[in-house]
C-alpha cells in the first residue's frame, strides 16, 4: 500500500515575526480562538482583493483618459484644429 502525499495545507512552516506583528495580529483577530493560519490567510485574500480592486479601477481611469484624449483629437481635427495641436 502506498503511503499517501501531504496535501500542502498538511505542511507546516516557522517563520519569524517581529513581536509587533504579532501583537497586531491579536489585535484583529475577529474572535479569540482564532488560528493565526486563519487570519493571515483571510488578511492575505482581503489584500489580494483589494489589489485587484485598485488595479481595475487604473485600468477603466485609463480607458476614461485615452477615450477622452482620443475624443479631443478626432473633434480637433474634425473642427480644423488640427495644426494648433
Amino acid at each position: 500500500m502506498t503511503p499517501k502525499k501531504k496535501q500542502l495545507s498538511d505542511e507546516k512552516s516557522t517563520i519569524l515575526l517581529d513581536k509587533e506583528v504579532i501583537g497586531l495580529l491579536q489585535d484583529a483577530r475577529e474572535y479569540p480562538r482564532q488560528t493565526y493560519n486563519e487570519l493571515i490567510k483571510k488578511i492575505v485574500e482581503l489584500f489580494i482583493s483589494a489589489k485587484r480592486n485598485i488595479v481595475e479601477e487604473r485600468e477603466k481611469e485609463s480607458e476614461k483618459e485615452n477615450y477622452s484624449i482620443k475624443e479631443f483629437m478626432e473633434k480637433s481635427l474634425s473642427n480644423g484644429n488640427g495644426s494648433q495641436l
